[in-house]
């Protein structure tokens, strides 16, 4: 119990002196992200994003692997996405301490999509029509940040890659993620 108090303390003693220099131009933050699909039954993505501050928003490069299991004439197949997104997020929201940031933002994404591990057969005598694609996406977002320290906070992100011409993935392809971040500079 004291440890617990002591940690208690010792944090609301480095928040307030931290607080005021966060999301500042110039900044840099690492986040590990990790969280679901909506499209398919069994899904799941991660990723890695790298965050630069400008005054009013941040310019974000992220690079994200997901997996989605989907049917395909009735037979299930699995899906494996790699992409790679840059975006632009404008900064809608922050408390005066900068704890709690709220970001809209909208880019575009390029990546690999390969489905059902190759030629594998689903069935006997069916098979994919295409098991491996370029992708090009449309990708809206919306992301929180919050931070619990000087330099470490949570952030929870949802995007929407809308792919243009796949005929592997669904048009729309929601990812709702949790993740870690780091403020680097």
């Amino acid at each position: 119990m004291r440890r617990v108090i002591v940690t208690t303390l010792a944090i609301l003693l480095v928040i307030p002196t931290a607080m005021a220099q966060r999301g500042n131009k110039g900044q840099h933050s690492v986040a590990l992200r990790y969280g679901l699909n909506t499209p398919a039954e069994a899904a799941w993505a991660m990723g890695i994003e790298y965050n630069n501050y400008r005054k009013g928003g941040t310019i974000d490069a992220e690079f994200m692997y997901g997996y989605s299991e989907g049917y395909y004439k009735e037979h299930r197949a699995a899906i494996h996405n790699y992409m790679l997104c840059g975006s632009y997020s404008h900064r809608l929201l922050q408390n005066y301490r900068r704890t709690l940031m709220v970001y809209a933002g909208a880019g575009a994404a390029i990546g690999y999509t390969q489905g059902n591990n190759g030629d594998r057969e689903l069935a006997p005598g069916i098979s994919l029509k295409t098991t491996e694609e370029l992708a090009y996406a449309l990708v809206p977002s919306l992301r929180m940040d919050i931070f619990v320290a000087k330099n470490f906070g949570f952030t929870a992100k949802v995007q929407d890659l809308i792919f243009i011409h796949s005929d592997l993935m669904q048009p729309h392809n929601t990812t709702i993620t949790i993740g870690f971040k780091y403020l680097i500079k």
